[in-house]
């Protein structure tokens, strides 16, 4: 499985130090958080969050692609519930997946755009707001 530092040096490889990047931290964090909750791997939930966003500028052209080039750059290195997850994140692809990981990124991607579309930072710049591997840099 894709562990949290690998996904970390993807997540620079792709996503530099653009606004998508805090974006995916602030994914990626909630994604932490709320995994314990339903007894699920928070790190598992912390790399979906991580890399549910990593083609977004690949995509600005076709959006039906939006996570499906994700998933097939990770391939076999995330569970088949991962890469599910990650595919029917956004409605443009026509994917759907029903289990509890897809439907939290979901929520944690919507909650992320609606913070930020309101101008409150305070999620991203919060210590507290920061994955664990982001504070151990």
């Amino acid at each position: 499985m894709l562990t949290v530092v690998v996904a970390q040096m993807l997540f620079q490889q792709h996503l530099s130090d653009t606004p998508r990047a805090n974006h995916s931290r602030v994914v990626a964090h909630m994604m932490r958080t709320l995994a314990p909750g339903f007894s699920a791997s928070a790190e598992l939930w912390e790399v979906v969050g991580l890399r549910h966003d990593l083609d977004y500028f690949h995509t600005l052209d076709n959006w039906s692609q939006h996570g499906l080039l994700t998933v097939r750059w990770l391939g076999n290195n995330i569970p088949a519930e991962a890469q599910d997850a990650i595919a029917a994140h956004d409605h443009r692809t026509g994917i759907q997946a029903d289990r509890v990981l897809a439907d939290m990124l979901k929520t944690a991607d919507a909650i992320a755009i609606i913070d930020e579309r309101l101008g409150r930072t305070t999620l991203c710049d919060s210590d507290r707001a920061k994955p664990y591997w982001w504070r151990t840099l």
